[in-house]
């Protein structure tokens, strides 16, 4: 398929290899410049053992990907002067006042110092606030306190879940360290408080409706039950390119996906289109319709990060060159496996494989949805954005 210049055929050979190859049950892509879809196309199966072919109407669990619409949330609020970047976070949240920092080599919740400084609005939204988050570092004291103080709870509410991080030590002095976190769903308990309203209320007046995404919310009404995609495990997590895919029974029917939840999640949770999400990228690339005014969209592209500090997971180490702004991850710089024109982007994703990412220099973004465990670290993402890349050189 092309837009009439650029030939995107590698990009479905790719997909339809990744699905014949057993890697991924289906997938589905979109790529956009100057707001106008250049290239669409779906491959393989919504749910493989039904034989339902995969569409664009298809249902996807988000994941962090909900992590962007609370960013927006939050700029939004920024741009009309009901949040500011440097507020301090107690300012909302006063539980948040005097925390405390596990010392390097604590072995009780309770081995801990002053923090240096307040964790502030634009730690939160870059993850350098000193909260974590459980699955990253398992075994570790400050997951098994998360763990124990029951986080997930589904009958709770985003206050209960933020009022129990705020009696847990931090992990790091705010502004000294990066860690994958909780931090995006302290930043929806903001938005609630200084909103004036619930999380998933706020997202739906001032972003979904806006932005006319009909699909997108944090349950399935029943009328659209058939259209939720299965969800996947791949066959081995230490060798991510071993053929096999094995469906997840108990997250795939999960009935709590079907009903209204009382928990609403800032950083996950959200199930989108890939229309929706494709609607929410143009919002925020160049174009008429946008979401933010300019001083706030600059701060989804803006490196937020401290000098020298970059991005780092537990087994990867850091990752020089990749930063954080108040929306994703900033490519600073392409790493040698991935193409040039990676860096000066912003991108994130999911944990089951939706991702996204955006490029201001080129005026690209391009939406890329599927179902499987761990896809977020998957190789299929980078030989994906690579491949288009690649055919918008020409």
């Amino acid at each position: 398929m092309t837009d009439g210049q650029r030939d995107f055929s590698q990009v479905r050979d790719a997909m339809d290899r990744l699905v014949k190859n057993d890697i991924l049950p289906g997938v589905s892509i979109s790529v956009q410049q100057d707001q106008t879809t250049v290239f669409t196309c779906c491959s393989g199966w919504a749910d493989r053992e039904n034989r339902i072919e995969l569409t664009p109407e298809h249902l996807f669990r988000g994941y962090s990907n909900t992590k962007l619409a609370t960013s927006c949330a939050a700029l939004l609020l920024m741009e009309q002067g009901a949040l500011r970047l440097d507020d301090p976070l107690e300012k909302y949240l006063p539980e948040f006042a005097a925390m405390r920092v596990l010392n390097p080599d604590a072995t009780t919740l309770g081995d801990t110092q002053p923090a240096e400084r307040p964790i502030r609005l634009r730690h939160l939204l870059t993850h350098t606030s000193g909260i974590s988050y459980d699955f990253l570092t398992p075994g570790s004291l400050i997951a098994g306190a998360y763990d124990a103080i029951n986080l997930r709870d589904p009958a709770g509410t985003l206050a209960d879940t933020v009022d129990k991080l705020a009696t847990l030590p931090l992990v790091c002095h705010p502004g000294t360290g990066w860690n994958y976190s909780f931090s995006t769903d302290v930043v929806a308990r903001v938005v609630e408080v200084a909103g004036g309203k619930p999380f998933g209320a706020f997202l739906q007046e001032r972003i979904f409706d806006p932005l006319g995404m009909t699909d997108t919310g944090y349950w399935v009404p029943a009328e659209k039950r058939h259209l939720l995609t299965r969800l996947y495990a791949g066959a081995s997590a230490e060798d991510p390119n071993l053929p096999g895919l094995t469906p997840n029974a108990e997250k795939s029917c999960n009935e709590d996906l079907f009903r209204k939840p009382s928990l609403e999640m800032g950083g996950s949770g959200l199930l989108f289109s890939l229309p929706d999400m494709v609607r929410l990228l143009n919002a925020l690339n160049v174009g008429e319709t946008r979401l933010l005014g300019p001083e706030a969209l600059a701060l989804v592209y803006e490196n937020l990060l401290p000098e020298g500090l970059w991005m780092q997971f537990p087994g990867f180490g850091e990752l020089t060159g990749k930063a954080h702004s108040a929306a994703g991850s900033v490519s600073v710089a392409a790493f040698p496996h991935e193409h040039p024109d990676t860096a000066g982007s912003i991108w994130w994703g999911g944990v089951a494989g939706t991702q996204w990412w955006l490029s201001p220099q080129t005026g690209m973004s391009a939406a890329v949805m599927t179902q499987r465990e761990n896809g977020f670290a998957h190789p299929f993402a980078t030989e994906l954005k690579n491949i288009v890349f690649q055919c918008l050189e020409v």
